[in-house]
C-alpha cells in the first residue's frame, strides 16, 4: 500500500511539474473575477513582469494590451538596432 502511495505522490509531483512548465508563456493571462461586493473586474497576469493588473472594463484591458504589445514591440525594434549597428562596427 505504502508503495502505491508514493508512485502516485512522485507521479503527482511530476504532473505539476509539467503543469507549471506548460504554463510559462509570455502571454498575459487574461481572468474575469469577481471582488467581494459582486462586480466584475478583468485581471491581467503579465509574466514577464510578474505583476497582476486589474482593469473595471474590457475596453480599458484591451487598451492596455495594445499598449504593452507595442512597447515590446519597440523595445525589440530598439535591441535589433543596436545589434546591427554593433555588427556594422565589426
Amino acid at each position: 500500500m505504502l508503495y502505491w502511495k508514493f508512485l502516485a505522490n512522485q507521479f503527482d509531483r511530476l504532473w505539476q511539474a509539467f503543469v507549471r512548465f506548460a504554463e510559462t508563456t509570455q502571454e498575459p493571462k487574461v481572468t474575469w473575477r469577481r471582488d467581494r461586493w459582486g462586480r466584475s473586474y478583468l485581471e491581467i497576469y503579465d509574466f514577464s513582469t510578474k505583476k497582476h493588473y486589474r482593469f473595471d472594463s474590457e475596453q480599458d484591458a484591451r487598451i492596455w494590451l495594445d499598449r504593452d504589445r507595442f512597447q515590446q514591440t519597440e523595445t525589440q525594434k530598439e535591441l535589433l538596432e543596436k545589434n546591427l549597428r554593433n555588427l556594422k562596427r565589426l
